[in-house]
C-alpha cells in the first residue's frame, strides 16, 4: 500500500522532484509532470510516477516494475497513489481483446469461405470454358468451310462478270465498227450469245448484219442488235448482283467467324480474371490472419502484464491442460494464479482446499506450486460457496478459539458449517449453508426462543416422555458410551462390552456428527499440535465415513513435550 502526502496543490512547483516513498521497496526518485488545475472547481490531477536515477538492483526489479505502473493522484489538498493497471480495467480489456480475436477469426473464416466459393466457381468456369471451346471447334471448322465456299462463289461471280463485260465490249466494238466484223470474230460471239436465249435465225444472220454498215442495216436488224445489247446489259447486271450477294455472304461468314474466334480470348480473359480473384481472396485471407495474429499477440502481452504487473488471477483464453489432473479444459475453465503459476481447474483447487480443511489445517491457502498465499478475492472466484463458507468458518474458529471462544458445529445432519460462540451467551444463528435456524449450544431446531437450553431440554423431555431418555442414559452408563465434547453426540467403540475395561488401546476418536477429534478416555479435544497423552503419539485417527487414517500430530516435538507434561500431572 502506498502512503499519501498531505501537501497542497499550490505548494507544488511546475515540475517537482520528490522521493518515491509512495512506492514500497523503491528508492529511486519519481519525476512529476503536473496538469494545470481548473480554477472553477477542483478536480483530481494525475502525476505519473516514472522511474529515474540509478539502475534498479535485481532484488528490487519487481518493485520498480510496480512503481512504473503507479500514478500519483492529487485530489483536493492531498495525494493518493493508485495503480495505472487496475484489475477491473485489465479484465475489461482482456475481454475486449478476446472479442477482437473472435471478430478477426470470424473474418478469416468468412474470407476462407469466400475463397472456397470462388475456387468452386473457378473450377466450374474452367469446366464450362472447356466445354465451350470443344463445342466451338466444329462450329469454327464449319464456318471456315462456308467462308471458303462463299469466297469461291464470289470469285466465280467475278469471272462471270468479267466474261459478260468482255462479251459486251466485243459486241459493241463490232456493232460500231462493221469493218472489224470478221467472220471469225463474229463466230466467237455467237456461242455465248446463244446462251442468252436470242432468236436462232437472227443469230445465224448476225455476221452479215454486223458486217453491214450502220446506214444500210434494216430496222429489223437494228432492233435485233438493240435486243442483243440489252440482253448483254441484263446479264452484266445479273452477274454483278450475284457477285454483290456473294460478297455479302463472305462478309457475313467472316464476321461470324470473327465472333466465334473472339470467344476464345474472352474465355481466356474470364479465366484470368477468375484466377486473379482467387489471388485477391488469398491476399485478403493473409491480411485477416495477420490482423488475428496481431490481436492474439496483443492479448498474450496483456495477459502477461496482468500476471507480471497486476499480479492478477486470470482465466484461460485458449484450451489449456490442468497441471494437477491433466484434463484438457475449455476457455474460462482454468486459472493462472496471481503468482503466475497454473493452469489449475477450479475443481482441483477446491479438492486441494477441502483436503486441507478435512485435515484441520486452517489459515491462508497456498499456491500448490510456490506456496504463496492465494488472496480471498481469488479464492472466491475459484471455489464454490460451500467451500468458501467452510474456509471462512475454519479461519474464524481458529481465531475465536485462540481468544477463548468455543467452536460449535451446525446441528443439521451432514452440514459442515462451524461457528464459535462465547461461553454463556445465546447461540441463536441461521446457518449460511443449510439456512436453518438453530441453537448451536444444544442443537434445538428451531431456536427455543425465551428458554435456556436446560429449560428447553426439560420441556422436551416432559413432552416426549422421560422414560425413553432415562433408558438411553442408563444404556450409555452401562456400556461406557461417551458424548462428543463439542456437539454431545453419543459415541461408542466397536466392542461395547469391553470399552469400559480397555486402558492401553487407542482412544483417539472422530465424531461422526461434527468431526471433532477427541480422546475417548478423558474426553479432551485433540488438535494437530495437542494430545492428552492417553494414547501413544504414533496412533492416528480413523475417519468414520471413509475408514481412512487421519494423521494426528503435525508438530511431534511439541506434542511429545505436552504429552509428557500431561502424564506427569496425572501421576
Amino acid at each position: 500500500s502506498a502512503s499519501s502526502s498531505a501537501c497542497s496543490a499550490s505548494a507544488l512547483p511546475a515540475a517537482p522532484s520528490v522521493e518515491g516513498e509512495g512506492v514500497p521497496g523503491d528508492t529511486c526518485s519519481a519525476s512529476l509532470s503536473a496538469t494545470p488545475m481548473a480554477t472553477e472547481e477542483p478536480k483530481p490531477v494525475a502525476y505519473f510516477l516514472q522511474a529515474s536515477g540509478p539502475a534498479v538492483p535485481e532484488e528490487k526489479a519487481e518493485s520498480a516494475t510496480n512503481a512504473s505502473n503507479l500514478i500519483l493522484v492529487m485530489d483536493g489538498g492531498g495525494f493518493r497513489v493508485q495503480s495505472s493497471f487496475p484489475k477491473e480495467t485489465a479484465e475489461v480489456r482482456q475481454q475486449e481483446l478476446r472479442n477482437e480475436i473472435k471478430d478477426a477469426e470470424l473474418r478469416v473464416d468468412e474470407k476462407r469461405q469466400e475463397k472456397k466459393r470462388h475456387s468452386e466457381a473457378h473450377l466450374k468456369l474452367l469446366a464450362d470454358m472447356e466445354k465451350q471451346e470443344e463445342a466451338a471447334k466444329p462450329v469454327l471448322r464449319e464456318l471456315e468451310n462456308d467462308l471458303a465456299k462463299a469466297k469461291e462463289s464470289q470469285e466465280a461471280c467475278a469471272v462471270e462478270v468479267t466474261k459478260v463485260q468482255h462479251l459486251q465490249e466485243s459486241f459493241e466494238t463490232l456493232r460500231e465498227n462493221p469493218e472489224k466484223a470478221k467472220p471469225k470474230a463474229v463466230k466467237a460471239l455467237k456461242g455465248p450469245l446463244q446462251q442468252l436465249g436470242l432468236d436462232e435465225k437472227q443469230l445465224n444472220s448476225l455476221p452479215e448484219t454486223l458486217a453491214k454498215k450502220k446506214a444500210k442495216r434494216t430496222p429489223k436488224e437494228r432492233k435485233f442488235l438493240v435486243t442483243v445489247t440489252e440482253a448483254l446489259q441484263a446479264q452484266v447486271k445479273a452477274r454483278r448482283d450475284l457477285q454483290s450477294k456473294c460478297q455479302k455472304e463472305v462478309y457475313a461468314r467472316e464476321e461470324k467467324l470473327k465472333a466465334v474466334a473472339a470467344e476464345g480470348p474472352m474465355r481466356a480473359k474470364a479465366i484470368e480474371a477468375s484466377s486473379k480473384g482467387i489471388l485477391e481472396k488469398e491476399a485478403q485471407i493473409k491480411t485477416a490472419e495477420e490482423q488475428a495474429e496481431t490481436c492474439i499477440q496483443a492479448l498474450k502481452d496483456h495477459e502477461a502484464k496482468m500476471t507480471s504487473v497486476g499480479k492478477m488471477l486470470r482465466f484461460n483464453s485458449w484450451s489449456e491442460s490442468c497441471c494437477i489432473c491433466c484434463d484438457e479444459l475449455p476457455v474460462d475453465s482454468a486459472a493462472t494464479l496471481g503468482c503466475g503459476h497454473g493452469w489449475y481447474c477450479p475443481g482441483c483447487i477446491n479438492r486441494f482446499v477441502e483436503a486441507r480443511l478435512d485435515e484441520g489445517i486452517s489459515g491462508d491457502i497456498p499456491c500448490p506450486d510456490c506456496g504463496k498465499a492465494i488472496s480471498e478475492e481469488d479464492l472466491a472466484r475459484l471455489l464454490p460457496k460451500q467451500t468458501i463458507f467452510r474456509l471462512h468458518a475454519s479461519n474464524i474458529n481458529r481465531a475465536a478459539v485462540a481468544s477463548g471462544a468455543k467452536p460449535r458445529p451446525c446441528p443439521t445432519p451432514d452440514c459442515h458449517m462451524h461457528k464459535t460462540f462465547e461461553e454463556g451467551k445465546p447461540a441463536c444463528e441461521t446457518c449460511p449453508l443449510c439456512e436453518k435456524e438453530s441453537c448451536w449450544w444444544c442443537g434445538a431446531q428451531p431456536y427455543h426462543s425465551g428458554l435456556t437450553c436446560e429449560q428447553h431440554r426439560k420441556k422436551a423431555t416432559r413432552s416426549s416422555g422421560s422414560k425413553d431418555d432415562e433408558s438411553f442414559l442408563q444404556w450409555m452408563k452401562d456400556t461406557g458410551t461417551k458424548q462428543c465434547p463439542t456437539c454431545g453426540m453419543a459415541t461408542s467403540k466397536e466392542n461395547l462390552e469391553m470399552q469400559t475395561d480397555q486402558v492401553e488401546e487407542c482412544h483417539k476418536m472422530i465424531c461422526r456428527s461434527c468431526g471433532t477429534k477427541f480422546c475417548f478416555g478423558c474426553n479432551a479435544v485433540l488438535t494437530e499440535s495437542y494430545t492428552c497423552g492417553c494414547t501413544q503419539n504414533a496412533h492416528n485417527f480413523v475417519d468414520p465415513h471413509t475408514g481412512e487414517l487421519v494423521k494426528h500430530l503435525q508438530k511431534k516435538e511439541k506434542a511429545k513435550a505436552k504429552a509428557k507434561a500431561k502424564s506427569k500431572s496425572r501421576r
